[in-house]
């Protein structure tokens, strides 16, 4: 027969569970305002990525129209000559100046900053060919 301390079953007293869920409480808070931060950043940066393929779609099909377009913002929403306008669901766009998109596949250049939730995105449309970049301020 066995002794009776090992026929005994083992468990967590209360202080062990207790400290576990103290150190797991101050692990999540202090991991998951980040994490909160760095979704923001990327929901933000997707919708910077969409706004720059809209305006490289806007480009090809000017020089492809053989038009010009002229890019302006009014009210947080991006608009174009030809009635086309792009309105981000969360956020707003704000242009230094409008700028040409030309029927030679060329631009004035310019730039353009899109706000969301406390970041700005900016794409730079650099003249003569219309590069795009984006960087985040």
């Amino acid at each position: 027969m066995l002794p009776k301390d090992s026929q005994r079953k083992r468990a967590f007293t209360l202080v062990e569970l207790l400290l576990v869920l103290l150190i797991a409480g101050m692990f999540f808070g202090l991991i998951l305002p980040q994490g909160v931060r760095y979704y923001e950043r990327y929901r933000g940066a997707l919708e910077a990525e969409k706004l720059l393929l809209f305006l490289s779609e806007k480009r090809r099909e000017a020089f492809l129209a053989g038009k010009d377009l002229e890019v302006y913002s009014e009210n947080g929403t991006l608009y174009l000559s030809d009635k086309s306008s792009y309105f981000p669901k969360e956020g707003s766009i704000e242009l230094k100046r409008n700028f040409y998109f030309l029927a030679t596949g060329t631009t004035d250049g310019g730039e353009v900053k899109y706000h969301y939730k406390g970041y700005t995105y900016v794409i730079e449309v650099e003249a003569p060919l219309a590069e795009f970049r984006m960087r985040i301020e």
